[in-house]
């Protein structure tokens, strides 16, 4: 046997008594011998109620709702910033420094009554179907003012149905100088069924047609030799000559700088809207102006701003804060911008905390049109308007109502007219196998169709009962010569056999 190799004085070779072994457990064990207050199994030290804040290293992570900062409200222009904006606007260079211009939005105001301005369109509507809304830093100074109007389209020149209901849009631009107001476009929208897309087709909502460019162009043609010419013959421009020379401007003015408002059925025209529905302006000369659209933008002409539901729990004692109002924003998009990095020129948040409406000047400048503000402002308000109508038109059907007594009536008629031959014919037949047990007036309803209540002349009531009487006896009759045939058949065939 081989020596071993652990020390006699190890503690490993000391046996251990079971005995001596301590019992652990997680469970507290109650010594009957000591008092309550005098047990091993209570905690010896108390934890702190409250721990410093000083010894916590970890910051929070979830901050309280009622501590949470909401993100900053883009700060309004100023008034003072107007003139820089109203020249950039008109396409003139301007002096100061490009930059983006915030434009609160200020809820809709009674219309004033005014005259009607050549500007204006064809259609005519009631003052009190007309909602007028602001932009600018205060509502006695604003930058733009649209008016919206529902009317009945009554003019041929536009492309639309004559009699179908029109959403009427006037936008207008103040002067920051001189209290006037230069009416920039007139969009009419039709009110049509909530989709846009009859056979999945793109759908032109309205034309863009910025009438400042109309003016200059029929300043330029004035300065023409031709215009100078006719001039010195007509100088009150009143000749058939004149008037086509303006139309020639006027048509060719819309030709370079007038956009179409398009609804694409599926998102072909707006970057990232993936398979719903979006819009997009269509620029003869700069290309697809993409119009994005999140979130809920019907109530920009709405009366009031909406506000927040206030949610209370199932006992209803303990109300939660109330939410932020759910509200949407309209993008017109960049022509070069990617789904990576959209490049947003003008963009309008209502319905939320903030309603506003921003420009980005710097880049609409840097585009090769004149106009491109006043064409992105009447686009955003043109795709607010054609949101509240589908979302308007969003309804269904009414159930069927209940026929009323004269369509029973008439109902009863038909059956009398019509079907009476055939049912007289087989309640007839069943009155006649079991007589005495159907009462005359329920074979009198279910021959002509009536409803309990009815009563029928007494003549008719006459006819029907004569008549099936008259069917009885026959049927009973023709019964009664088959039996005599069939008795005199069996009494000759037994005759012939015993012969």
């Amino acid at each position: 046997m081989s020596p071993t190799l652990v020390k006699d004085n190890s503690a490993i070779n000391t046996p251990l008594s079971p005995e001596g072994i301590p019992m652990r457990s997680i469970f507290p064990t109650y010594d009957t011998s000591k008092p309550l207050s005098q047990q091993q199994y209570q905690p010896m030290h108390l934890p702190p109620q409250t721990v410093p804040r000083q010894a916590v290293s970890k910051a929070p992570y979830s901050p309280e709702a009622s501590k949470t900062n909401p993100a900053p409200a883009p700060s309004a222009s100023a008034s003072a910033s107007l003139p820089l904006l109203w020249d950039a606007a008109n396409g003139q260079e301007t002096k100061g420094c490009l930059r983006t211009f915030n434009l609160p939005l200020h809820r809709p105001i009674p219309a004033p009554s005014k005259s009607k301005s050549p500007f204006s369109s064809s259609s005519s509507a009631s003052s009190s179907d007309a909602t007028t809304i602001t932009f600018g830093p205060s509502p006695k100074d604003s930058f733009y003012s649209i008016t919206h109007t529902r009317s009945t389209s009554t003019s041929t020149s536009t492309p639309l149905p004559t009699g179908l209901p029109v959403s009427q849009i006037a936008l207008n631009r103040h002067d920051p100088h001189v209290p006037y107001a230069v009416p920039v476009t007139n969009l009419s929208l039709a009110t049509t069924a909530p989709s846009f897309c009859p056979g999945g087709a793109d759908v032109l909502l309205t034309h863009i047609q910025p009438k400042l460019a109309a003016l200059l162009a029929l300043d330029v043609a004035a300065q023409t030799p031709e215009a100078c010419a006719l001039a010195q013959v007509d100088p009150n421009a009143e000749s058939a000559q004149a008037a086509q020379m303006a139309e020639r401007a006027v048509q060719g003015a819309w030709e370079r700088e007038g956009c179409a408002l398009v609804y694409y059925p599926r998102g072909g025209g707006a970057v990232g809207a993936g398979g719903q529905g979006s819009y997009a302006i269509r620029h003869p000369r700069l290309g697809v102006f993409p119009i994005e659209v999140r979130g809920d933008v019907s109530s920009l002409f709405a009366a009031e701003k909406p506000v927040a539901s206030e949610v209370v729990s199932g006992a209803g004692q303990f109300p939660f804060p109330k939410a932020a109002a759910v509200g949407g924003s309209i993008n017109v998009l960049h022509p070069m911008s990617t789904r990576a990095v959209p490049t947003r020129l003008a963009t309008l948040d209502v319905g939320g905390r903030v309603e506003n409406l921003m420009l980005d000047v710097a880049q609409m400048m840097q585009l090769d049109s004149l106009y491109a503000i006043d064409v992105c402002v009447s686009a955003i308000m043109g795709v607010a308007v054609a949101e509240q109508r589908r979302k308007e038109a969003l309804t269904f059907a009414p159930p069927p109502g209940v026929a009323t007594q004269e369509d029973k009536a008439d109902e009863g008629k038909s059956k009398r007219w019509f079907g009476a031959r055939k049912e007289k014919k087989s309640k007839g037949e069943k009155r006649g196998k079991n007589k005495g047990k159907g009462k005359m007036s329920d074979i009198e309803a279910a021959t002509t169709g009536r409803e309990d209540g009815d009563e029928l002349p007494t003549l008719t009531k006459g006819l029907l009962q004569t008549l099936f009487i008259g069917f009885g006896a026959v049927v009973w009759i023709l019964g009664v010569g088959v039996k005599v045939v069939a008795g005199m058949v069996v009494a000759g065939s037994m005759l012939a056999k015993k012969m």
